[in-house]
């Protein structure tokens, strides 16, 4: 076994977010399609003698009380699961926005989780991991298996769909920030905790035929996200934004996941640049990136 590896934890994008129901317990069904895409952030791992702490450091500061971060639960989790434990120095380079619905500390978790397993040996299977996952959060699952999946239930019952086609996607983020359960909550105030509410399955074929045919247009056309319902009522400008992108040669434009971030897809990267170059002049933080097909692997080193 290496004694230190490198992983990035790559962000997610919502190509379609849905809402079927609300359950007895407060959670919500979701249909989901979700999107891996090359925005990362990047741990650097050293791993040390046995029964050490596990030390996170984010951007070169070291967490103090590291508990509650997804990072330090995930090692933990995957110490309790193989069954033995070492100690481990994690250093943290945070690239993903917060509360952008990006999924970054999700992602953060997954690339813990599968770097440790590939580090000692895959002890853990796929579906053990995200079982474990699944346990720290919601979007984990999806954050371990990459590429383009369905996600149902709470968003831990994931299936395959067609790759997305290849293109430059541009994700935007301003100030505002939207916490999740409050977005939930204001849902459910609007649609009567979707009681009567029927789900947008007509725009889920769209874009389900839309990676079928690799067509990007008409995916772009067949975005769908909920959550802009509640989430753009409380911060317009994020409607200005996704309406600025229509406005520049973008394939289509949605908000992703609870928000704030939006994002936009072009099959031209020229394009992609002129509409990130505008963002950033209005105050954004402005990424190109791309979609990606698999979750990456760890790059094992000798630290």
């Amino acid at each position: 076994m290496k004694n230190g590896f490198m992983i990035n934890a790559c962000a997610k994008i919502n190509l379609f977010l849905d809402i079927v129901s609300c359950r007895a317990d407060g959670y919500h069904q979701l249909n989901s399609v979700m999107q891996q895409i090359s925005l990362a952030d990047r741990l650097c791992v050293t791993v040390g003698a046995s029964n050490e702490d596990v030390v996170l450091y984010v951007d070169g500061t070291r967490v103090e009380n590291p508990e509650k971060n997804l990072v330090w639960r995930g090692a933990d989790a995957f110490f309790s699961a193989v069954g033995e434990r070492r100690g481990l120095t994690v250093h943290l380079e945070k690239n993903i926005p917060m509360q952008a619905g990006l999924g970054g500390g999700s992602a953060d978790c997954a690339a813990i989780l599968h770097g440790l397993n590939c580090v000692w040996g895959s002890p853990l299977s796929s579906d053990q991991l995200c079982k474990i996952g699944a346990s720290l959060g919601a979007d984990v699952p999806f954050c371990l298996r990459g590429g383009t999946l369905r996600a149902e239930g709470i968003g831990e019952v994931l299936s395959p769909l067609p790759a997305m086609p290849d293109c430059f996607i541009l994700v935007a983020m301003g100030k505002e920030t939207m916490p999740t359960p409050l977005a939930f909550a204001q849902l459910d105030q609007m649609y009567d905790r979707f009681r009567e509410r029927k789900p947008r399955d007509t725009d889920y074929h769209s874009v389900c035929r839309a990676l079928e045919n690799g067509a990007l247009c008409a995916l772009g056309d067949g975005m769908y996200n909920i959550f802009e319902d509640a989430v753009f009522a409380q911060h317009p400008v994020l409607r200005e934004r996704v309406e600025l992108l229509q406005n520049m040669g973008v394939a289509g434009a949605r908000m992703s996941g609870s928000g704030a971030a939006v994002f936009g897809l072009f099959d031209d990267g020229k394009e992609a640049e002129k509409a990130a170059e505008e963002m950033r002049r209005r105050g954004c933080g402005a990424w190109i990136c791309r979609p990606l097909r698999r979750i990456p692997d760890p790059i094992c080193v000798k630290t």
